[in-house]
């Protein structure tokens, strides 16, 4: 293929357009920067930014813990106020009952003015308590989610090792073909009509746009061949 025909892209980094290389002639698809040191600092960028979004996770999370904390003691401030002027009003109601029953004389029995006064029932922390926990904070699902991130990266590490010792999935890292939409572990790049676009096609649908000819024929005037794909994770059979 002459370098006028070479396919280019566009930098991700650098915005500079780049041809098509012998090195990538099997993952010509996946590259999306021009040289390594490009790579690179769209590693550093990433890096700086996953560093960011976990600094701003951690400090929202503490800034949650502290409003729960402060809503938890609100609460326990209020029964307690409330129970105390509880008390005191049902003793003062006591000691007048008392003082009007030995002025009317209705008690005869003076052992009776010797009971404590008996209070009536108010809310305490125990159930105050109660009815928290049935709430789920802010706190308890940043935390969830945390939790199942470790899951997905674990479950993600056990696939590429099995993939590495042979027990993967063997549909992993397939592509579908343009022409029939079978996945398939290799494809062709070629042209196959008069719009001139690439095109990915099976081993089936490129005997039938090539006439399986790698050049092509004068049957096929519009096909041109641009290489080949191959699944780098496809399970090779023992």
């Amino acid at each position: 293929m002459k370098k006028e025909n070479l396919p280019s892209k566009v930098c991700v980094v650098c915005n500079r357009p780049f041809t098509w290389r012998k090195k990538w002639e099997k993952v010509w698809d996946e590259v999306t920067t021009c040289s390594k040191s490009c790579n690179k600092k769209r590693r550093s960028v990433k890096q700086k930014e996953n560093r960011a979004s976990s600094n701003f996770g951690e400090q929202l999370s503490e800034s949650l813990q502290q409003q729960q904390q402060q809503q938890q003691q609100q609460p326990e401030e209020t029964t307690i106020a409330v129970a105390a002027a509880t008390t005191t009003t049902n003793h003062a109601r006591d000691e007048e009952d008392e003082i009007s029953a030995l002025f009317d004389g209705s008690t005869t029995n003076f052992d009776e003015l010797l009971l404590p006064p008996q209070t009536t029932h108010s809310i305490t922390d125990d159930e105050n308590d109660t009815n928290g926990k049935n709430e789920i904070s802010d706190y308890d699902i940043i935390k969830q989610a945390k939790i199942e991130r470790k899951q997905a990266k674990k479950q993600k590490k056990a696939e590429r090792r099995a993939a590495r010792e042979g027990r993967g999935n063997p549909s992993d890292g397939q592509k579908n073909c343009d022409v029939c939409s079978s996945s398939v572990d290799l494809l062709i790049r070629c042209t196959i009509d008069e719009r001139a676009q690439w095109k990915m096609v099976c081993g089936r649908c490129w005997k039938g746009v090539s006439g399986g000819v790698v050049d092509g024929d004068e049957a096929h005037p519009y096909y041109r061949y641009g290489g080949l794909w191959k699944n780098r994770r496809a399970v090779v059979p023992k």
